[in-house]
């Protein structure tokens, strides 16, 4: 269900980044997809990675096309991308997971024009133009297993989620998702006034109109997902009836889809729920910028910037309101001793309105609006040069990252208490829960030291990264389940990456060793609910959680080039 879940949210469920800085945000994962890093953070004042430095204003990254007869610059900035994917299949008991096939088209492009002199007043304008096509097809099958394998089954030790005691059942689900697309067109400008030779104003604003729609797509349940047989069950329901495969027959229903079978009405006995939706959206967004040069290396600023997330689509053609975002930063940059360190030090408090949030309710993925979030904290990154060879860099963050007031229904809570959310389960304010992915405290610190060898450069390199406890689960509780008290959270952990890379003297190439996640550190990324989130045939109480996990430790080698 997570390759149909990441499949389904891949056009519309993105992080808003703050600008300036490192994604370290709440929320879950970010979900990479084609043109991710051009446009669809939605900043006043720039369209594209931005990079900013003591001595001037954002400056976006680009090979640039002078004009010598323009007090300026011309960068056009395209780009396309594709990526295809076909069958896998993950096999297990009654259940078989497949994405059948996936095509993901995007293509971006950008025209910017730009002062090109160092004179007090700086100035940039442009155009954006952003385009996606996803299609995919995810189906999970229930397949017929003879008693004869559920015995071997338990024998070997493996999982048995419900063993059924009247006859064989066969099911399946089919996600047809073969048009979905975002359009977005952008206008952007952002002009800077160096006041002094200390003082330096930025503002910028920028208006984005976002077409996002879904043709046909499609989901079917066949033939009444999940009509599920509870252990012990010997009266059996319409829809239980229609999914018995005889005993002793070995003969499946024509439900059961199989890989790369055609859905249809007649096959699946039942027609398909329509996701088909048409969304247009448009909203003016800006930042305001004030820097004073404290000394010629210190750099004090502070900020405002509003962002947005246009609404999202779902299972069922569903749509939501957009996702708003209000910004105010302050900190400092600065190079100290002689350049010997560099330290950054910033404080954030981050407004959400109507946050996006994402929870599959009664087997279908929603999508819905949080009333709010409140985001703040503080960060700090360095880099220290004791030496000409040695290098000791990090980051440490502070977060506190809460829900504000709304009602809503705990998906895991209703069902351990044998409830239904949309009819017994009650609503509950989620006010002061802790967001996803939000630990208190996190730090990275690496050090690295530079040894003359053989004509080259041998540079080792060791990273320890600690994370506070955080909560991982779906939706926005972050309260123990009955029964299965810290499931959905994270233990405070340490991980250590090690790497050997040497440079040669005047060769284009570069040679490394490295282990990923040294000390072999288990640590949960996510967690779902299988009986709720995939349809498993489990008890009407019964819970069943699976776990994604990071890397093992990983051991590799590689070469890089430059051309």
């Amino acid at each position: 269900m997570e390759d149909h879940a990441r499949a389904a949210r891949h056009l519309h469920r993105r992080l808003l980044p703050r600008p300036g800085r490192r994604q370290r945000l709440p929320g879950g994962r970010a979900e990479g997809r084609p043109g991710a890093a051009l446009g669809v953070d939605r900043h006043a004042g720039h369209a594209g990675p931005v990079h900013h430095d003591l001595q001037g204003p954002p400056q976006l990254q680009a090979d640039r096309v002078a004009r010598p007869d323009l007090p300026g610059q011309l960068e056009p900035l395209p780009a396309h991308q594709r990526q295809r994917r076909r069958r896998r299949r993950l096999p297990g008991f009654k259940s078989e997971n497949r994405t059948e096939w996936a095509k993901f088209d995007s293509y971006s492009h950008e025209l910017q024009a730009r002062s090109d002199n160092d004179a007090p007043f700086q100035w940039v304008g442009g155009l954006f133009v952003f385009g996606e096509k996803n299609k995919v097809r995810f189906d999970i099958d229930r397949s017929q297993i003879s008693q004869a394998t559920v015995a071997q089954d338990i024998a070997a030790g493996s999982v048995i989620f419900v063993q059924p005691t009247v006859g064989q059942y066969a099911s399946a689900m089919s996600f047809n998702q073969g048009n979905r697309q975002l359009k977005s067109n952008a206008a952007f400008a952002q002009i800077s006034q160096q006041l002094t030779e200390q003082i330096k104003l930025t503002g910028g604003a920028r208006y984005t109109k976002d077409h996002k729609f879904d043709i046909g797509g499609q989901n079917w349940a066949c033939p009444n997902w999940p009509a599920n047989v509870p252990l012990g069950t010997s009266v059996l329901t319409a829809d239980q009836i229609r999914q018995l495969v005889t005993p002793g027959s070995g003969l499946i229903n024509s439900h059961n889809i199989g890989p790369g079978g055609a859905v249809t009405a007649a096959g699946c006995g039942n027609t398909a729920g329509d996701n088909s939706a048409d969304l247009k959206y448009s909203q003016s967004t800006w930042l305001g910028r004030v820097e004073y040069k404290l000394a010629p290396q210190i750099l004090l600023f502070g900020s405002v910037t509003t962002g947005f997330h246009s609404p999202a689509i779902g299972d069922g053609g569903a749509t939501t309101k957009p996702e708003k975002l209000t910004s105010y930063e302050i900190g400092f940059k600065s190079d100290l001793f002689n350049r010997e360190l560099t330290l950054n030090l910033d404080a954030f408090w981050m407004k959400y309105k109507d946050k996006l949030e994402s929870q599959v309710v009664n087997s279908v993925l929603a999508n819905f609006n949080a009333a709010g979030a409140t985001v703040k904290g503080v960060e700090a990154e360095w880099t220290w040069r004791p030496t000409r060879l040695d290098r000791l860099t990090g980051n440490a963050t502070y977060l506190k990252a809460v829900y504000d007031d709304f009602l809503s229904c705990d998906v895991d809570a209703a069902r351990a208490n044998g409830q239904s959310c949309g009819s017994t389960a009650p609503l509950v304010n989620v006010g002061g829960a802790t967001m996803k992915h939000a630990p208190k405290f996190a730090t990275t610190i690496q050090y690295e030291h530079d040894f003359a060898l053989g004509g080259g450069q041998l540079t080792p390199r060791a990273s320890l990264h600690y994370e506070g406890d955080s909560f991982i689960g779906s939706g926005a509780f972050n309260g123990d389940v009955p029964g299965h008290a810290g499931v959905k959270r994270q233990d405070a952990y340490t991980t250590l990456d090690l790497s050997l890379r040497y440079q040669p003297t005047n060769k284009a190439y570069t040679a490394e060793l490295f282990v990923q996640n040294a000390t072999d550190k288990a640590v949960k990324l996510d967690v779902t609910e299988l009986c709720t989130d995939t349809g498993m045939p489990c008890q009407p109480t019964q819970q069943i959680y699976g776990a994604f996990y990071n890397q093992p430790r990983t051991f590799g080698a590689r070469v890089s080039m430059k051309f």
